[in-house]
């Protein structure tokens, strides 16, 4: 999976087809993750009700949630705030680089 960021400067009208690429970058990465959590090299333990539990339970406390908030968090996403999260390449990174 290829991580493709859109640029953080500048308003994002300008790049309409950018944007959307980061966005389904972002997704794709997510439904990584979420399937990975349900590949069958993992086994729980438990009735399939309780199985049900613990994946959720994943997905909310270690899957694409944990992902995307930390990455809002050290400004590899924006908005930090809302729907429509898409990577991004701000100031900061590009010094580092």
């Amino acid at each position: 999976m290829a991580w493709l960021p859109d640029s953080a400067f500048g308003p994002a009208d300008d790049r309409p087809d950018i944007r959307r690429l980061s966005q389904i970058s972002v997704k794709t990465m997510e439904k990584q993750i979420y399937q990975s959590l349900r590949s069958g090299h993992v086994t729980l333990s438990g009735d399939a009700e309780q199985q049900r539990k613990t994946l959720d339970q994943a997905d909310k406390s270690y899957g694409g949630k944990l992902f995307i908030s930390m990455s809002k968090r050290i400004g590899l996403m924006i908005p930090k705030i809302g729907p429509g999260a898409r990577f991004v390449l701000n100031e900061n990174f590009l010094d580092f680089l």
